[in-house]
């Protein structure tokens, strides 16, 4: 296990990482935890803080915030800022289909849709901030 204190647009976090076998490990950060694998090859064990990698951020896949049973809501799963938004309004999207990149802690996450229908609300744009729970869109 390893503990960070990181800063995001001028916010602190706590962020703990708790590898797991099979290139997998659970992600808290200030108390939400995600569970995430690694898609680098090779895997690469995870140990002592290093220094800061200058390379691209790697893309994560995280699922939205849950929102109601039956709803169409998709929310923020983490603190972060829209980088890129996958669909328009209008748009037919599929269940799990990633409807828009949201930069946190400077990495590029994948928000999926939750669930199968067209976009009918567009709550965000690209360059928006959002908090964690935070309406992004709705899809019916």
């Amino acid at each position: 296990m390893a503990t960070y204190r990181i800063r995001s647009a001028d916010r602190e976090y706590t962020a703990t990482v708790v590898d797991r076998p099979g290139g997998s490990a659970t992600v808290t950060v200030d108390d939400q935890s995600f569970e995430v694998e690694s898609i680098n090859t090779p895997e690469v064990a995870l140990s002592e803080p290093g220094p800061v990698a200058t390379a691209a951020p790697a893309a994560v896949a995280l699922p939205a915030t849950p929102a109601p049973a039956g709803s169409g809501v998709i929310t923020a799963p983490i603190p972060g800022k829209i980088l890129s938004l996958k669909v328009k309004l209008g748009d037919v999207v599929s269940a799990n289909q990633v409807v828009l990149i949201l930069e946190a802690m400077k990495m590029e996450n994948n928000v999926h849709a939750s669930t199968a229908g067209s976009v009918k609300e567009l709550l965000v744009h690209e360059g928006s901030e959002v908090s964690t729970g935070q309406p992004m869109m709705v899809i019916e």
